[in-house]
């Protein structure tokens, strides 16, 4: 309250004077410039004897007063030490109810309590272009986009559900969550399930004000301040003589310089209360008193109910990215398959693949997860010889059955409209997007979210988000974590569990395949997909727009990797940056989405090159019929997904000798393994047989060890790519097409595979073995 310059007097002072007795609102008090004498400052002295809440009171300079009537510099003092000692009384109890919280939280952390983990990882599949980014915005309620482009490997973000206060019915989407909103929402979460689990007798701590009852700790202080305010009254209120007092400025000083030496012990006792006797408690806290104040009673985020925490995928649907995919899907979670219903009514070869082939992929990485389809441009479905909208859905319905028939356990109904899918216009809605939010939220509850996680787990995410967000980088070094996990007593088998937990939930990426991919963990996992996506693209709808490759003398390089497949190094700093450039090339090489590319084309220039698979265009090897033999992998039981023959064609490169180079497609490949002109394979992926066949010259001796190492690569990519779901028989085809069963072929000696025998794949766990041992031991 600020009453300077209002020509009060000492009869209104008396006043003020009286209510400060009984009020206990006001802290902050000014009554300086005014008339106020002797008689209004006793009379506040007397009122402040009654007042413990009053932290500042300033009398300062008065005017037109009498120099018999001016405030003696003790009254100035006296006032001064009661508004201290209300100050510091209630900063010692704010300072208790503050390090009682904390005392608290780290209690809870100490005891290892663990709470449920809401969370669940939406992935969102299907053909490119059929609408899935529409479709998130539709169900995060996000305005329709026309011109919304392409996603580019895939998109991810963070959101969370709650419930219409107005309908229960009805689930919210909050926007999603970026930077330091993903940190501060983790943080809330952790934090109120800490005070949860701390229980009813921890809730009084949430008052600033002194506790009611003193305690001996309180006790203590009060002494403190007694003997801090009897000191100082000896030493400049004995005498009422104006004569014998100093100015009030060098009062005010000496007063200072005796509280800086008095403190001392309530500066000793706070810090031992706080931290306790042993240096190493000492150390700054892992949370901050206002961190865990400000939220500590404030449920900001729901612990119980039916809220549910999302992580968003939603992978690009060309071609080209269907190799990268492998590596992020999971069986924890929900997927949404999105199609568009306008090329299924018109049983569109190309549409009904795609379904058919996420529907199998999703099979191989998460077996019995919930599915969704989603059917989009409902307001574009074409009505034709006077059928409805009804009937149209109805077909619809019956081509999906078709298709997912060995797998309709795994797909969410529609019931409100007795569909097997979701119907949609995300130009409009309609309720549609109500109904799928609905679907996600039930699928998720069936599913195992309710993992009871450790809290001191979610405290050290949310301490590496902040590592992370205050050195500006997208990642987070394994040193670092090891450290916060040190002080957060999570032991190494621990450490490890708990980052496979939050890599399966796609809240980061840790892949601990080879020593530098050990070394960090991508706290944001879009900053590896956007840069994985920068060299795998489609060329068609992803040329470099923005990149400026032109500007530094790059636009050369961008045309070579569309139509050579081959990167260049200087291409890769461009996109990358030099010091994150290894970190990815190491994971592009690890997982079989690249390799080194050790040909020296005359054009171009002397730097190192890497092949990218995925980018090779459609063609065939010339004369691949002519003097071989055929062995065939036979995956027609299940299929034989996109990115198998991309990574056969990742190890074969690595393993090639002399100097012959690569002839290389989409789906056919020539690769030396030998000095000799007839020491090749053929490789060809049969897309629609499901079949990889290889080829080999007839006189090339060395035919059965290429096999062997084709089936050592084979199992490598299906245990540590695939789920070890890949399933598959070999058999051989004669001149005239019969097929040879692998073991009548072994025992007749079938040329040129099995002239020594047959020769088996040496006998280890290959999916613990990273790429350069794996490549050593074939």
């Amino acid at each position: 309250l600020s009453l300077e310059y209002n020509n009060i007097q000492d009869d209104g002072v008396v006043a003020i004077a009286d209510m400060l007795r009984v009020n206990k609102s006001l802290t902050f008090l000014r009554l300086s410039w005014n008339i106020i004498g002797v008689e209004g400052s006793s009379s506040l002295i007397q009122g402040m004897c009654f007042n413990k809440y009053v932290c500042y009171l300033e009398l300062g300079r008065q005017h037109e007063v009498a120099e018999s009537n001016k405030i003696p510099t003790h009254h100035h003092v006296r006032l001064f030490l009661q508004t201290f000692q209300n100050s510091t009384t209630r900063f010692v109890g704010t300072m208790y109810a503050e390090s009682t919280q904390r005392k608290y939280y780290y209690e809870t952390l100490a005891n290892n309590e663990k709470a449920p983990w809401r969370r669940t990882k939406l992935m969102v599949v299907g053909q490119g272009r059929a609408g899935k980014s529409a479709t998130i915005r539709s169900l995060l309620r996000e305005p329709f986009n026309p011109n919304l482009e392409s996603t580019v490997g895939a998109a991810v973000s963070q959101t969370g559900t709650a419930h219409d206060k107005d309908d229960d019915h009805n689930s919210l989407w909050r926007e999603p969550l970026t930077g330091a909103a993903i940190r501060k929402h983790n943080f809330q979460f952790l934090v109120s399930h800490a005070a949860n689990v701390a229980g009813n007798k921890y809730a009084g701590v949430k008052d600033h004000a002194p506790l009611p009852e003193l305690n001996a700790e309180e006790e203590h202080v009060s002494s403190i301040l007694t003997n801090i305010h009897n000191q100082i009254s000896s030493r400049t209120l004995d005498s009422n003589n104006d004569e014998s007092e100093v100015s009030f400025e060098k009062s005010n000083s000496e007063i200072s310089g005796i509280l800086g030496r008095l403190l001392n012990p309530l500066y000793e006792f706070v810090d031992h209360f706080l931290y306790g006797n042993n240096e190493e408690d000492k150390s700054p806290p892992l949370l901050t008193d206002e961190e865990i104040q400000d939220s500590f009673d404030k449920k900001l985020v729901p612990t119980g109910g039916r809220s549910l925490e999302l992580s968003i995928w939603d992978y690009g649907g060309q071609q080209v990215f269907y190799g990268l995919h492998h590596l992020f899907l999971t069986p924890h979670g929900v997927y949404m398959l999105v199609f568009d219903m306008r090329d299924v009514l018109l049983k569109d070869y190309e549409c009904l693949d795609t379904i058919q082939f996420w529907m199998k992929n999703i099979n191989m990485h998460a077996e019995g997860a919930p599915i969704l389809l989603i059917g989009t441009f409902l307001d574009s479905l074409k009505l034709e010889n006077g059928d409805n909208v009804l009937s149209c859905l109805g077909n619809i319905n019956d081509t999906l059955m078709e298709i997912a028939d060995s797998m309709l356990t795994q797909i969410v109904r529609n019931t409100e409209e007795n569909l097997c899918y979701f119907p949609i216009n995300n130009r409009e809605r309609n309720g549609a997007d109500v109904r799928i939010r609905k679907a996600v939220e039930l699928s998720a509850n069936q599913q195992n979210i309710y993992n009871i996680v450790p809290l001191k787990w979610l405290h050290c995410l949310d301490l590496m988000m902040s590592k992370a967000k205050e050195d500006e980088m997208s990642y987070i070094f394994f040193d670092d974590v090891q450290q916060i996990a040190k002080k957060l007593q999570i032991a190494p088998d621990e450490l490890y569990k708990m980052l496979a937990l939050f890599n399966r939930m796609g809240i980061v990426i840790y892949l601990p395949a080879t020593e530098k991919l050990r070394s960090i963990v991508t706290i944001d996992p879009s900053w590896m997909i956007d840069a994985v996506s920068k060299i795998i693209r489609d060329e068609n709808l992803h040329m470099f727009k923005n990149e400026g490759l032109d500007e530094v003398g790059l636009e050369s390089d961008g045309e070579n990797l569309f139509q050579n497949a081959l990167a260049s190094r200087d291409l890769v700093e461009y996109l990358w940056g030099i010091e994150e450039t290894e970190v990815i090339l190491d994971l592009l090489r690890e997982t079989l989405l690249i390799s080194d590319w050790p040909f020296k084309d005359p054009s171009q220039k002397n730097e190192s090159y890497y092949l990218v698979p995925s980018l090779l265009h459609i063609g065939m090897v010339e004369n691949s019929h002519a003097s071989s033999s055929v062995c065939v992998f036979d995956f027609s039981e299940n299929f034989l997904p996109y990115g198998v023959f991309e990574r056969l064609v990742c190890l074969g490169c690595s393993l090639k000798k002399g100097n012959h180079e690569p002839l290389l497609y989409r789906a056919c490949a020539q690769i030396w393994f030998g000095e000799s002109d007839n020491d090749w394979l053929i490789f060809e992926h049969q897309v629609e047989s499901d079949r990889l066949l290889l080829r080999a010259h007839e006189s090339n001796s060395e035919s059965s060890t290429y096999l062997r190492m084709i089936r050592s690569m084979i199992t490598k990519i299906s245990e540590q790519y695939m789920c070890r779901k890949l399933k598959w028989r070999i058999v051989f085809l004669t001149e005239d097409g019969v097929e040879v069963p692998m073991k009548e072929a072994v025992e007749m000696r079938l040329n040129p595979w099995f002239c020594d025998g047959e020769r088996t794949p040496p006998e280890h766990d290959i999916a613990t073995v990273n790429l350069d041992d794996f490549v050593n031991t074939l």
